[in-house]
């Protein structure tokens, strides 16, 4: 892990209620879990979105991994509206992106099995 990041804590409960009070995070991971190409109702998505920008910190980041079912429609969605800038990390700046973010073999090897499709990360920020 990179020397200049810490651990976190693994929260688990439903994304549209995080458990959790406002502004206490400095980053929030998602990996993996919006899943396949359909995308979430909209209601839902803007309430979990909205969830996870209350959590943060003023300079803190959403960091979205999908490696394995990679959710294409989050490439297109206007994260403007809940006035979030959005940066994709895709082909060699994914590469980039693990390496600054001290992320593990175990998650990389990912990004090299043919029959995964555009691997990505994403990070949001305000």
């Amino acid at each position: 892990m990179n020397s200049r990041r810490h651990a976190g804590q693994f929260v688990c409960g439903n994304v549209t209620r995080i458990p959790l009070t406002d502004g206490i995070a400095d980053e929030v991971w998602l990996m993996n879990v919006l899943g396949e190409d359909d995308k979430p109702l909209e209601p839902e998505l803007s309430q979990a979105f909205g969830e996870l920008v209350r959590i943060l910190k003023p300079e803190g980041k959403i960091i979205i991994g999908e490696l394995y079912t990679p959710a294409r429609w989050l490439l297109n969605y206007d994260f403007q509206k809940l006035r979030l800038q959005r940066q994709v990390f895709a082909g060699d700046g994914a590469t980039s992106f693990i390496e600054e973010y001290g992320i593990t073999a175990w998650i990389t090897r990912h990004f090299f099995i043919p029959e995964i499709k555009d691997p990505f990360f994403m990070t949001l920020s305000r």
